[in-house]
Order: C-alpha cells, then sequence, then structure tokens
C-alpha cells in the first residue's frame, strides 16, 4: 500500500484574507500563524501562489508552463480571483504536501480555533486517481504546475467549524473522456 502525501487548505473570509497575506495583527490571523509556525508552515494563499506562477512563466518564456493560459485567465476573472483571494494552502518549507500524521494534525488544531473568519478547513490527499482532469479546453492535468504537484486530488475530509450551521456544498467535478 502506498502512502500519500496530503495538504490542508483553508478558506477564509475576505478580512482575514487581508490580515493572512499582509501578516496582519487580527488574532485569528496570529492564531493561524501560530498553528503554521508549531508545523514548520506558512499559509499560502492561492492567488498568490498564482499570481507568482504567471509572473514566473512571463519571467522565463512560457514554454515549460503549459498552464500559463488557464491560471493566467483564472486570475483576469473577477469571480475566480476574489475565490482563490480567500484561499490559503499550507506549504512546509517549499513542500506543498506532506505526511499524513502532520497533516491530520495541523487540521485538528485549526479546526479547534472556532473561528467565523474560516468557513472551510480541507484535507486533500495526493492519489493520483483523485486528480481528475477538467474540461474546460483551457486545462489539462494539474501536475504540469512545478508549484503545485499533484494535489487537486480528492478531499478526504471537510469541516467547518462548529457554530452555526452553514450549508456545505461540494460539487462533483467533470471528468475528461481524453
Amino acid at each position: 500500500m502506498t502512502d500519500w502525501l496530503y495538504q490542508i487548505r483553508i478558506v477564509v473570509t475576505s478580512a482575514l484574507s487581508t490580515d493572512l497575506r499582509s501578516m496582519g495583527t487580527s488574532t485569528t490571523a496570529q492564531e493561524v500563524t501560530e498553528i503554521a509556525k508549531k508545523y514548520d508552515m506558512r499559509a499560502v494563499c492561492t492567488y498568490d501562489a498564482f499570481k507568482a506562477y504567471c509572473e514566473e512563466a512571463e519571467g522565463n518564456g512560457l514554454e515549460g508552463y503549459s498552464l500559463y493560459n488557464w491560471t493566467k485567465a483564472t486570475l483576469d476573472n473577477p469571480a475566480k480571483r476574489e475565490k482563490h483571494q480567500k484561499s490559503f494552502a499550507f506549504y512546509r518549507d517549499n513542500d506543498q504536501i506532506y505526511s499524513k500524521d502532520v497533516a491530520e494534525a495541523l487540521y485538528e488544531d485549526l479546526l479547534v480555533l472556532n473561528s467565523p473568519d474560516i468557513l472551510e478547513v480541507k484535507i486533500i490527499d495526493s492519489n493520483p486517481k483523485n486528480n481528475p482532469q477538467q474540461c474546460n479546453g483551457t486545462r489539462r492535468a494539474c501536475n504540469h504546475f512545478r508549484w503545485l504537484p499533484k494535489i487537486f486530488c480528492k478531499v478526504v475530509s471537510v469541516k467547518q467549524p462548529a457554530r452555526a450551521p452553514r450549508a456545505l456544498l461540494i460539487r462533483k467535478p467533470k471528468m475528461c473522456s481524453s
């Protein structure tokens, strides 16, 4: 049996996103930062990672950056830009995926915060069978991202902090036939 690697992602409010991205001083931003440090990690905004990828591609020439067009289109789309500005992944140094023990411990620590500014906490595995291709014509397999290895995978668990109930919609991704 293969030991898959995992990643923790959170979805946050606009206010917390701004604080996390600017090393703000809100209580929740400081708590998230302290939890990340406990595991030698940092919270990386998905939007910022996409932006860095595009800047790197533009600086080095687009050859070898097969998802540049999709990523650039995402950045240029106001709704998607807003969505990705509220999404964070936890990186350990430059590793975006890590052992299950570390992921589960980080996941549990983030849930304990029970902050209304943390909308979702997700643990995701790296199993390629859980890595569907999207069918929008501009994006093939996600494994072409050098900075985001095969991690668009199965969501193993999604929890919202315990507070007033909220509906959680999980949509099944479209699978490509090619």
